[in-house]
């Protein structure tokens, strides 16, 4: 069963599509510039545990205005499944891969949330050439050291009982209740995450544990925005405010939102991208 993303009232919604990279088979939304949009196109990663779907609420906007392509990324959402280890070079690629396939050749602007803006920033580093410029929220970099064993006993946790071992406790800090006040609309967020493919969300985690970042901010060139939301406990603001500080010329913004910020802020998420993709294409062009 697909989803489906509305764009405007009385416009026709737009249903994902797969793609067989040879290397992953993806689904993906990819919407064209509308008539007179300027700017570089836009590239959306979504989070751990999520989808394209976590974007539904901020896409709509930004394609009014930008090109927008969106997809799910291995091992999660009905995107291929992930057989045994990856690595952030294999996301990485699989994102190169797509884009040749949708005939993307130029400098995008690329938005990660949480690991999606590991994805995002390891992408960025080793293909300069392709990326006008960065927006990481939430993201997730590394894992402290001290917690690795915490965290291996709540891989084997969630492998054996399945995701519901994990669900209540990773959106109680991720998606506080003031975010909730819509019902219907968390329920279905949470039941999305509960259909994640635990054998896939086990070596997603593993890559994170594993994941040295610290050569792939180094290598950064592009102009990046790090935004931290001041409710969002899984990655909060002063965590991101020391990414930001490891990347050469990055700037760091607050926003009043949480981890899954783009699903529960989307106007000031939509706004910020938006206004981040006309500064970065103004400063590509001179």
């Amino acid at each position: 069963m697909t989803s489906e993303i509305e764009l405007a009232v009385g416009e026709p919604k737009i249903v994902p599509d797969w793609v067989d990279l040879g290397r992953a088979s993806l689904r993906y939304v990819h919407i064209p510039a509308p008539s007179g949009a300027v700017g570089p196109p836009l590239v959306l990663l979504h989070e751990m545990g999520g989808t394209l779907e976590s974007w539904d609420r901020t896409l709509p906007i930004l394609a009014q205005s930008h090109q927008v392509l969106a997809y799910d990324w291995r091992g999660a959402g009905q995107s291929e499944r992930i057989q045994g280890e990856v690595t952030i070079s294999d996301h990485a690629g699989d994102l190169l891969a797509l884009l040749d396939a949708r005939g993307l050749a130029g400098r995008a602007v690329i938005a990660g949330c949480a690991v999606g803006g590991a994805i995002a920033a390891a992408f960025a580093a080793a293909h300069r050439e392709r990326v006008a410029g960065l927006v990481l929220m939430s993201p997730a970099m590394d894992i402290p050291s001290e917690v690795r064993e915490d965290r291996l006993r709540n891989i084997a946790r969630f492998l054996e009982g399945g995701m519901r071992e994990a669900v209540d406790a990773s959106l109680a800090g991720g998606y506080p209740e003031r975010f909730r006040l819509d019902e219907a609309r968390f329920a279905s967020f949470r039941a999305r995450w509960l259909a994640n493919d635990p054998e896939s969300f086990a070596a997603t985690y593993r890559m994170l544990l594993d994941l040295q970042i610290a050569p792939v901010l180094a290598a950064l060139q592009c102009p990046v925005l790090a935004v931290g939301g001041d409710h969002d406990t899984v990655r909060p603001p002063d965590y991101v405010q020391e990414v930001a500080r490891r990347i050469a010329g990055a700037r760091f913004v607050r926003v009043p939102g949480g981890h899954h910020m783009p699903h529960q802020i989307p106007e000031i998420v939509a706004a910020l991208i938006a206004d981040f993709a006309a500064s970065a294409a103004v400063l590509e062009h001179g």
